[in-house]
């Protein structure tokens, strides 16, 4: 062989053997800087938080257990306001009265339950008392500072009287809570829906208001149920309807209200609605 020849066996300075690497060659468990194995994780990367339960999901679960427990009373709710609508409503096509009838009964639902959730979460006696004007109004009107007062601390009602035990079964205390049930669920809520002309329809509003002070303060008071005492226990839990505290996620425990039982009491208020409104009108 001549000085140039090679042997078979023999490698040149730049031919590679198949166990050999270059500089720039990577081998199968070989990473570079930018290589992420299957446990890396990037600076973007980010794994499941375990602090973070999917709270959403569970109240989907739970949200939908409680309609198909009370179907009757949700069914009740609904062909009530559908036959009310219908009968009463001003739009000329029927299939719109009854939309607007199912619309108006969430709304009412809705704003229910955030009626009660402000009246245990502000003080409207703290509030006016925080105010600059209080001081001005104490000193120089007395009298108009003392109504002002009343008028908070009767808007407080539910929080303080009706939340303490050693009075709220008095008779006075219980007529008081369900004047008050009515005026803040219903009366306040028609008079908005009259002032901005919301369209949503009032008898539907009504009945809602009504509904719930005879089960808040009739049902309950004869036969107590477990979600209305956790209320009670701690207040800024189980505001109601049970649905709405689980989408909320205002609940006390997982604990599902039932409420079938009480769609006589939808039934009767929207009965007793239909017949005097057709007797009046």
């Amino acid at each position: 062989m001549g000085p140039d020849d090679k042997v078979p066996d023999d490698k040149g300075p730049d031919d590679k053997g198949p166990d050999d690497k270059g500089p720039d060659d990577k081998g199968p468990d070989d990473k570079g800087p930018d290589d992420k194995g299957p446990d890396d994780k990037g600076p973007d990367d980010n794994g499941p938080d375990e602090d973070v339960p999917p709270v959403m999901g569970e109240r989907t679960k739970m949200f939908i257990l409680s309609m198909y427990k009370n179907w009757l009373y949700v069914l009740t709710y609904i062909i009530g306001a559908v036959i009310i609508s219908i009968r009463f409503g001003t739009h000329k096509w029927k299939i719109v009265n009854a939309f607007n009838g199912i619309i108006t009964i969430i709304v009412a639902i809705a704003v229910g339950w955030g009626v009660h959730y402000v009246s245990h979460n502000v003080s409207f006696v703290d509030m006016y008392k925080l105010t600059p004007i209080h001081k001005i109004i104490k000193e120089h009107l007395a009298i108009v500072d003392w109504v002002i007062l009343r008028i908070c601390k009767i808007i407080d009602f539910h929080d303080t009287d009706h939340h303490d035990t050693t009075i709220n079964k008095r008779w006075v205390n219980v007529a008081t809570e369900f004047i008050q049930n009515i005026v803040t669920t219903s009366i306040s809520f028609i008079i908005v829906n009259i002032i901005c002309d919301l369209n949503f329809n009032n008898i539907i509003i009504l009945s809602y208001g009504l509904i719930y002070a005879i089960t808040h303060n009739v049902l309950y008071f004869e036969g107590e149920s477990l979600t209305h005492i956790q209320h009670h226990e701690d207040k800024y839990t189980n505001y109601g309807l049970d649905f709405v505290d689980i989408l909320m996620g205002t609940k006390f425990d997982k604990t599902i209200e039932p409420y079938n039982h009480h769609s006589y009491l939808v039934a009767g208020v929207y009965a007793t609605l239909y017949a005097l409104l057709t007797i009046i009108t």
